[in-house]
């Protein structure tokens, strides 16, 4: 039997917390084996190529007609040499537009060469290595054999200010986690608002979008619209239509 919308949406939301939880956990603590359930379950969520992947925030996107954006800066068009000498770019993304930067869908972004792998030559996407890192170190099942992405990524160190030092795969994932976890909470708010709103209008307006609604409905949908506030791009201002 095929689970219904509702408990889908639900093991997002558990995911989601989860992902926060850990990322919380490895900011105070340290501790690695926090981040290996991060790479787990950004795996689950977006990953694909396997036969058998099915991931749960792309899947939920398409059904329910939520289209997720993110902002980021294009792949670099530059040497090998100028790449190596900076391998993992933290925040590469932005929840609002910036100079430079382009808009990409969820499958887009992760589709996106980011990585250059010194032994192959050639560039990596976001979607191989956040697989490569959870289906070899145990996020999502463990590997007997190093490959040469995971030794190069171990073999990086990069200062976080005075004190604190990590390597490529946690630079990675606390890059990659933080927008699976801005667009999930995106589609979950914007489901609840699909799903309160009997008619409703998005327009855009330049970095924002105006949404026209009743004026009977405007008191019910405060608090939904409060909540939506702090994710940036999707800042929204309620307008009652013209008679």
């Amino acid at each position: 039997m095929n689970k219904s919308i509702d408990e889908r949406i639900s093991e997002l939301r558990t995911s989601l917390r989860a992902i926060d939880n850990a990322n919380d956990h490895f900011e105070r603590t340290g501790d690695e084996a926090y981040l290996y359930d991060i790479a787990g379950r950004v795996r689950a969520l977006v990953c694909t190529g396997g036969r058998t992947m099915s991931p749960l925030l792309i899947q939920l996107s398409k059904e329910l007609g939520i289209e997720l954006e993110i902002c980021s800066l294009p792949p670099r068009k530059v040497s090998n040499e100028e790449i190596n000498a900076s391998e993992v770019i933290g925040k590469t993304w932005s929840t609002r537009p910036k100079r430079n930067f382009r808009k990409y869908s969820l499958e887009e972004w992760f589709d996106t060469p980011i990585y250059f792998l010194r032994k192959t030559q050639v560039f990596l996407t976001r979607n191989y290595v956040i697989r490569e890192i959870a289906e070899k170190e145990g996020g999502a099942h463990f590997d007997k054999k190093l490959t040469p992405l995971i030794l190069q990524l171990k073999g990086v160190c990069y200062e976080i200010g005075s004190s604190k030092k990590i390597n490529g795969t946690q630079m990675i994932l606390l890059d990659v986690a933080p927008a699976v976890f801005f667009l999930g909470q995106s589609l979950l708010l914007l489901n609840e608002l699909k799903r309160t709103v009997d008619n409703i209008v998005f327009s855009e307006q330049g970095r924002r979008r105006r949404v026209i609604v009743l004026k009977r409905e405007m008191r019910r949908l405060s608090n939904i619209f409060e909540n939506l506030r702090p994710f940036g791009m999707y800042s929204f201002e309620l307008e009652i239509p013209k008679s």
